[in-house]
């Protein structure tokens, strides 16, 4: 058991306002096939035509930016005729910027970032929200691959021997951006959301390179963020209390640190496992990470009548 699930854990025996329907658990698993695709498979813009030094710092500049693209009106992006929102509208973004000229992938243009560039790389029909917290983080990770890692992302996955624990922890040791940390009944709760997302990316990037795949992605949590939870609790997974279903479904925002946050977080990331350990009867080669990726794919799909995701105005997700 991972650091990560053992604070999920830890929340989710001492929830109040989050519950997990074991019964709901055993009919999804009942129900799905055990196949799954990583959510990079189904990207809009073809991260796998960069070059390998390219994509990798595609990676991390997309997740160092990846978070709360919610608002009325949601932040939407046109490319090419057709319309992005959320983490594939950040993915055009990103591509656009590259097809523009706008070398996103070299840290030395990321480290001397302007809002007023970024502005531009993200135009869409509203500004996006927290615009200059995304443009500090892409300063951030700029300057700290240029100061200590000669300019190569590459360098810094390779100091952790490619184990995706040791890589997680490594990539918020040193961006403080990716530091996703909660307090809870007196314990410090460790997401890693947006790291943990950055190192299955990587792994998916490697995956059947020979002594360069990213080993122990096993060990990594669900994605803690809105679309997990939404789709669980559509699945009557995730069970809310009268309380904190009321601000949900009436679009109240739950405060980042609150304990309900903290629960619908941590209670996604051991729901997620507990659906992992019943469809390894399907699939023994299963992991958290791919029912994740099956979830987030999921939830991308316009549903009508569906219960709303929560809403919180964080840098973590």
């Amino acid at each position: 058991m991972s650091k990560f699930l053992e604070d999920a854990l830890y929340v989710s025996q001492n929830s109040v306002h989050v519950k997990i329907d074991r019964f709901a658990i055993e009919r999804f698993v009942e129900d799905h096939s055990g196949q799954f695709k990583h959510w990079l498979d189904e990207s809009p813009f073809r991260i796998q035509d960069l070059n390998e030094r390219d994509r990798l710092h595609f990676l991390l500049t997309f997740n160092a930016v990846s978070f709360s693209y919610w608002g009325s009106p949601k932040w939407t992006v046109e490319h090419k005729g057709k319309m992005y929102d959320g983490s594939w509208g950040m993915v055009i973004s990103l591509g656009r910027a590259l097809e523009e000229g706008r070398d996103i992938t070299d840290p030395h243009y990321l480290s001397s970032m302007s809002e007023e560039e970024w502005g531009i790389i993200t135009r869409g029909n509203v500004p996006i929200p927290l615009a200059q917290e995304r443009c500090q983080n892409l300063r951030e990770i700029g300057g700290i691959l240029i100061e200590k890692y000669e300019g190569d992302f590459n360098n810094l996955v390779s100091s952790t021997d490619r184990d995706a624990v040791s890589l997680v922890d490594k990539i918020v040791e040193e961006f403080p951006c990716f530091r996703d940390e909660s307090l809870y009944k007196g314990r410090i709760v460790r997401f890693y959301k947006r790291a943990q997302v950055l190192v299955g990316d990587i792994e998916w990037m490697y995956r059947g390179k020979e002594g360069l795949e990213i080993t122990g992605t096993e060990r990594l949590t669900a994605c803690t963020d809105y679309k997990d939870p939404f789709i669980l609790r559509a699945n009557d997974i995730l069970v809310y209390s009268p309380t904190l279903a009321e601000k949900v479904d009436s679009y109240q925002e739950i405060p980042k640190g609150s304990d309900e946050e903290i629960e619908i977080r941590s209670n996604t990331a051991v729901a997620v496992d507990l659906i992992a350990e019943g469809l390894k009867k399907k699939n023994p080669k299963i992991r958290p990470k791919d029912v994740n990726d099956d979830l987030w794919l999921e939830s991308q799909k316009k549903i009508q009548g569906i219960r709303p995701y929560h809403l919180t105005r964080t840098t973590a997700y």
